[in-house]
């Protein structure tokens, strides 16, 4: 698992410091959006190598929107229902 520290938990006011080599930063990445439920195709994946080679503190404060992103969601319901159903069921 790579190490996340360095990664903001809240709003980011200032620069995060620090420097990865841009392998350790594509990991960051790959298990933040995983982590998130994001599954990852192939062209996305080239995506977060591409976004790897940024500096840290651009990889950092992107990790932090996934983080806070999926922190935030509301878990799916667990069965669909659609909006005919919906008004099927209040008639």
């Amino acid at each position: 698992m790579p190490d996340t520290t360095g990664i903001p938990a809240g709003p980011v006011t200032t620069e995060p410091a620090g420097f990865r080599i841009s392998d350790e930063q594509a990991a960051v990445l790959r298990d933040t959006l995983t982590t998130a439920g994001i599954d990852l195709g192939e062209y996305e994946l080239k995506i977060v190598d591409w976004l790897s080679m940024w500096e840290w503190a651009t990889v950092a404060t992107i990790c932090s929107w996934i983080q806070r992103a999926a922190a935030g969601r509301q878990p799916a319901p667990a069965a669909a229902v659609t909006p005919a159903e919906t008004l099927k069921d209040t008639r």
